[in-house]
């Protein structure tokens, strides 16, 4: 008889977590899988902490609570290779991977800009990490621009507590001037505020804008209005984790700084598609621009659509959103590139044709002119969990 082969020995993994996003799992499930690692998920289901569970890592994160405290102290009594992928909660020992909140809060508040609002608020829930690291970043995003930007701190409630809270959301909401740009740290919350707008009379997006963040495409599609959000790729989250912990494992050099997963920008939706400027020729013009970017549109178009000089035009969009509006044209165009790159499997070539762009190499160049890569590598980044999804059916 030849010699039996030995079995080859496959790393145990438990994903532990305070607080569950099916994203997150996605891409440590992605990164199980191509490494043949057998990952334990169980408690993201139940939440109950496997307390006999012995294995290789464990990837964590930990919600500032009671339960929390709990798993805290069920990992480190592990005492294994562990990556953590919440901020809010400092471990020891360990190497944090989180999103790049300064790039996300700064690219949110560059979106309102470039629609011309000039009233913000920026809600967030509690004076953690993540919250602080999101609404700091736009808030300093506003101000350089030279605005005011309030922080409204609205933490989740129940009961009649609820109750009160949203009818003092509805009287903040009420009494800020309008057109109203509003930034929430998470989608959930930006429902909320969505939810206490509606009720309070006001119409979303012409009084108040709002946009959410981590564009969970679930709670974002299905909102009364459908919700514009920072994509924080998530999913990346996870993938990365995964793979920071199988170097841990490998007893490879630990990072000396936490690992930073890039912003994905903000993804467009109803919620914000509006312009918050006050010049009836300019808003017409902006209007006319964004139903019509993908055909070849010359200056001599825009003058008539406004029905000013070319001069006058051009001094306008200057003084209400600073800048020309054949660049206005360019960046309206280039973001619909980028959503269609991001949602859809259109080639290159047709997401260049249906944008406006005159081929697929011409678009090429502007994506590695702005992003600093391809339209192919750029939709490999950022396209990730629509793909896996697909293929999950």
């Amino acid at each position: 008889m030849g010699s039996l082969r030995k079995r080859e020995t496959r790393r145990s993994v438990l994903l532990a977590v305070g607080w569950y996003d099916y994203r997150v799992h996605l891409g440590a499930a992605r990164y199980a899988r191509e490494h043949n690692w057998i990952l334990h998920s169980e408690m993201a289901h139940t939440g109950i902490i496997p307390k006999d569970w012995r294995g290789d890592g464990v990837l964590t994160s930990i919600g500032k609570n009671n339960a929390g405290t709990e798993l805290c102290a069920f990992v480190r009594k592990l005492a294994i290779p562990t990556v953590n992928m919440n901020a809010d909660y400092e471990m020891p020992r360990t190497v944090l991977v989180q999103p790049d909140m300064a790039t996300a809060g700064k690219q949110a508040a560059g979106h309102f800009l470039q629609r011309g609002f000039r009233s913000f608020l920026c809600y967030a829930e509690c004076r953690d990490c993540t919250n602080m690291g999101y609404s700091g970043a736009f808030r300093r995003a506003i101000a350089e621009a030279g605005h005011e930007c309030p922080i409204v701190w609205w933490w989740r409630r129940g009961g009649t507590e609820w109750t009160a809270a949203k009818r003092k959301q509805m009287k903040i909401l009420r009494g800020t001037p309008k057109p109203l740009a509003v930034f929430a740290t998470s989608d959930l919350l930006a429902l909320r505020v969505m939810a206490a707008g509606i009720d309070a009379g006001l119409l979303v997006p012409e009084d108040v804008a709002i946009m959410g963040c981590h564009n969970d495409q679930l709670e974002c599609e299905s909102a009364p209005i459908p919700l514009t959000s920072v994509e924080t790729n998530e999913e990346m989250i996870g993938y990365a984790g995964a793979a920071a912990l199988d170097s841990l494992m490998s007893r490879a050099k630990r990072a000396k700084g936490p690992v930073v997963i890039p912003s994905g920008g903000v993804v467009a939706r109803q919620s914000t598609d509006i312009y918050a400027v006050a010049h009836p020729a300019v808003r017409r013009t902006l209007v006319f621009m964004r139903d019509s970017s993908a055909k070849n549109i010359k200056t001599s178009d825009l003058v008539g659509v406004a029905g000013m000089s070319r001069r006058g035009l051009e001094k306008a969009f200057l003084q209400h959103l600073g800048r020309l509006p054949m660049q206005e044209l360019r960046r309206l165009r280039f973001e619909a590139a980028q959503r269609l790159l991001r949602e859809t499997d259109m080639k290159i070539s047709a997401v260049a044709s249906e944008t406006g762009y005159r081929s697929g190499n011409t678009l090429g160049i502007v994506f590695r002119r702005t992003c600093g890569t391809s339209p192919r590598k750029w939709r490999r980044q950022n396209a990730a969990m629509r793909v896996d999804l697909a293929g999950a059916g």
